[in-house]
């Protein structure tokens, strides 16, 4: 019985750890997901009602969670591909009240909703790493009477800018506030899952940007996927949709004048056939 449970407290340990030591050495250059919200491309959450305010406005994600007693995520219409990427997103706060009240991003969040980390910063400049293990939050830095949050001199304050940066690689995560390195852990559970936006209860802050990076390595068959995964807005399905009917048209039109050329061929036999393929239409771009 000793036995076992000294190798349950092992697995424990090594599947869920922090250090102070730096654990993602690979260089994340290429792009596979950005918004600075210059414009609403239809792929964030926009709503108006008691519990939240979420719309994009003068090049920000403007969120406020007005419900004081729970957060909410918001997730992209975006799935990402990859196992190895990196994460930064700009967060201006304007307020958090509350020792829950928080704001941060969400990465490898499962589809099934039952697994998730969140990095969140608040008003007092401080920050704090918890894991979604089911439908309970587990504290990975910091003390429970806390609340998991730890002081942080790499903080701006209230109406600044924070970039919170996170870096993912074999189940490694290094993170970063400001460009700071600030902690790594390693946690074996997961080996892909999405990025969202935290709102903590009673928050107010604005994103002007996130973005996801991988390695170049990658590069192809992870954009390839990614641009798949993406949802487009539905004035965009319109005007693809509207594109694909037209060349469908045209491609029937051009099978019917093979068919008459083909039949006036062998009728003529041999005489110099004097039907002229029209081009097709051009539609503008």
């Amino acid at each position: 019985m000793t036995r076992a449970l000294l190798l349950f407290a092992l697995l424990m340990v090594l599947t869920n750890t922090l250090t102070k030591a730096q654990l993602v050495s690979e260089k994340f250059t290429d792009t596979i997901f950005s918004d600075n919200f210059e414009s609403d491309k239809g792929i964030w959450k926009i709503m108006s009602n008691g519990d939240n305010l979420f719309l994009i406005q003068d090049g920000k994600y403007l969120l406020q969670r007005k419900n004081p007693k729970s957060s909410y995520s918001v997730f992209p219409k975006w799935n990402n591909p990859a196992s190895a990427f990196e994460i930064t997103a700009n967060f201006v706060l304007e307020s958090t009240e509350g020792p829950e009240s928080g704001v941060g991003i969400i990465f490898m969040a499962q589809a099934d909703g039952t697994g998730a980390f969140v990095l969140e910063i608040n008003s007092k400049k401080q920050f704090r790493l918890k894991q979604l293990v089911g439908v309970n939050f587990k504290l990975l830095t910091g003390q429970i009477k806390t609340n998991g949050w730890v002081d942080s001199g790499f903080l701006n304050g209230v109406n600044e800018t924070n970039l919170l940066q996170v870096k993912a690689s074999a189940r490694n995560y290094d993170v970063y506030i400001n460009q700071n390195y600030v902690l790594s852990f390693t946690e074996l559970a997961y080996k892909t899952g999405n990025i969202g936006i935290s709102a903590g209860p009673s928050s107010k802050f604005l994103v002007d940007q996130i973005s996801v990076y991988i390695m170049e390595s990658d590069s192809s068959a992870q954009k390839l996927q990614t641009i798949n995964n993406v949802v487009l807005p539905a004035d965009s399905q319109a005007v693809l949709l509207e594109e694909l009917r037209v060349l469908r048209e045209e491609n029937k039109v051009l099978k019917d004048l093979i068919k008459i050329y083909q039949s006036e061929k062998k009728n003529t036999k041999g005489t110099k056939s004097e039907i002229k393929f029209p081009e097709p239409e051009k539609h503008p771009e």
